[in-house]
């Protein structure tokens, strides 16, 4: 009866990790470290090494909220995961081109610092996303694969050279030699040559 309750408790909360994956979160976003320093304002909670994250990451990271941390499973089930980041038009630098920015979640920003949907990039991230290096802007964000470990797509096709240019046609190899004539002494071996 236990494995039951349990297996059930397993699917249910399987089943909702995928829908909080899914669900297009709102909030506000932040920075609070440059790239390259992560672990400026201490030690990141999910405890990497800085050194040993593609540096793709180090670069782009980011703190999740209190909420949504204990909500995917605490330090076990956020830590290592990627967010699709967008900025909310109106909240971005003019002439902003608003896209989606990936950030890999390393840290917790403590709920004295985020409420629910907010979360805590770097500022090299949070330029990305709204265009301001400090500030605090509306996002929206979804939990996603990591790009880095997405099926690589092919690599580039490579141009073909160009065709080399058309050679110029060779000049006709020369006739063969003629055979020489024969030297007949009388008509009647000329005769008997060629028609005999």
């Amino acid at each position: 009866m236990r494995f039951f309750i349990a297996l059930i408790i397993g699917i249910l909360a399987f089943i909702l990790n995928v829908e909080a994956k899914r669900k297009t979160h709102r909030g506000m976003g932040t920075a609070y470290s440059g790239p390259f320093k992560m672990d400026k304002t201490g030690k990141n909670a999910c405890q990497f090494n800085r050194k040993k994250l593609p540096k793709q990451w180090q670069i782009y990271y980011a703190a999740m909220n209190q909420k949504d941390w204990k909500k995917m499973g605490s330090r076990k089930g956020i830590c290592g995961k990627c967010i699709a980041v967008r900025g909310v038009k109106g909240h971005t630098t003019r002439g902003h081109r608003i896209k989606t920015v990936y950030a890999k979640i390393v840290d917790l920003c403590p709920s004295w610092a985020c409420k629910k949907g907010n979360v805590d990039f770097s500022t090299t991230a949070l330029k990305a996303i709204t265009g301001y290096s400090w500030d605090k802007k509306k996002i929206t964000w979804r939990y996603t694969t990591c790009p880095d470990e997405r099926r690589s797509p092919p690599p580039p096709r490579r141009r073909s050279p160009p065709p080399p240019p058309p050679r110029r046609p060779s000049p006709p190899p020369p006739p063969p030699p003629s055979p020489p004539k024969p030297e007949f002494s009388s008509y009647d071996e000329w005769w008997q040559y060629y028609y005999g």
